[in-house]
């Protein structure tokens, strides 16, 4: 047994691990192979080295500082695995007096033991506000969340809303969207929202496709006035004023102001007005706090090594067969 321990300690191992991990985060990088199976079974086997390295190496035990050390890197290494197995990451584009729901979200990376989904209707929407100087030069984001049990909450860039362990970051993915209710003939009406593509990236291709809850295709044209280059502003809703869009039905083209009512096939639509929307990423992973502690700990217990090496030199060759510092 102690063989199968020490074959398993090997420095080749360790190696060879370490260039599996490298190769597995470049390729996680450029989105080739998910990392749950690009980075997770190379984080298997340096672990399982260390931990072999641990059990049949001698000297680890006469040093304690460095026994802790490398205990913190094997605990490092299970949670960066067990971070991938439960990770989500997930896009949510969500307009200004909508409310959350799963349906909106727009999964990046789905782990499989991810924590349960959010509820709908947690969080709604407030008012969006970006400032920019001239050249278009994106400041700061301020986005209002109503959040249930909370209230209002602002948060930007820098300040995300950190919400049953998903923590949600605003984006520089941002523009108008069409608030629309959907009258049908029969059954309850339909509030909703049609996004335009981004602005002012976009500003010039503000259009979008859209079908009604009966299935009917509508095509949607915003016009906005042209925003201040070269200037000091604010993008808001209040930028697009009074704004109409122009739509499109089977062919047939109609402007309509907010307030305006359109019957189309199984119902009638009528446009409330602009609104912004923001483009959000919403990211889960328990193991953030516990990876920086853990962290901290492993410099700690390093330092006191290096410390208790600089007071009372030991005997050059301090390297074990493992590969790990001794």
């Amino acid at each position: 047994m102690i063989n199968v321990f020490r074959t398993f300690a090997s420095w080749r191992l360790t190696w060879g691990g370490l260039l599996l991990l490298a190769a597995g985060l470049v390729v996680d990088q450029h989105g080739w192979v998910c990392g749950i199976w690009a980075i997770t079974p190379p984080l298997a086997s340096v672990a399982v080295n260390l931990a072999a390295a641990l059990l049949v190496d001698p000297r680890f035990r006469h040093k304690p500082a460095l026994f802790a050390f490398h205990l913190c890197l094997l605990l490092l290494t299970m949670l960066a695995g067990y971070g991938q197995l439960a990770r989500y990451d997930a896009r949510l584009p969500i307009a200004e007096g909508q409310a959350f729901s799963g349906a909106l979200l727009k999964p990046v990376r789905k782990g499989p033991l991810m924590a349960p989904p959010l509820v709908d209707g947690v969080l709604r929407q407030g008012a969006i506000a970006v400032d920019y100087t001239p050249g278009l030069r994106r400041g700061a984001t301020r986005s209002e969340v109503w959040v249930a049990d909370r209230g209002w909450l602002e948060i930007g860039d820098d300040v995300p809303l950190l919400i049953d362990g998903y923590r949600l970051y605003t984006t520089s993915n941002k523009g108008f969207a069409a608030l629309l209710t959907w009258l049908p003939q029969q059954g309850e009406e339909q509030l909703g929202a049609v996004q335009f593509p981004s602005y002012p990236a976009k500003e010039l291709g503000q259009a979008s496709r859209w079908h009604t809850p009966a299935g009917q295709p509508i095509e949607f044209a915003l016009a906005l006035p042209p925003s201040p280059y070269n200037e000091t502003w604010t993008l808001s809703t209040s930028l697009a004023g009074e704004s109409t869009i122009e739509l499109k039905v089977a062919g047939e083209g109609r402007v309509l102001r907010p307030g305006d009512v359109m019957t189309g096939t199984g119902g009638r639509l009528r446009y409330e007005g602009l609104r912004m929307w923001m483009g959000y990423e919403l990211t889960y992973d328990p193991t953030l706090p516990w990876l920086f502690s853990i962290a901290v700990l492993a410099v700690c217990f390093m330092a006191i090594h290096f410390a208790a090496r600089i007071l009372r030199p030991v005997r050059a060759g301090a390297v074990n067969s493992s590969g790990y510092l001794a």
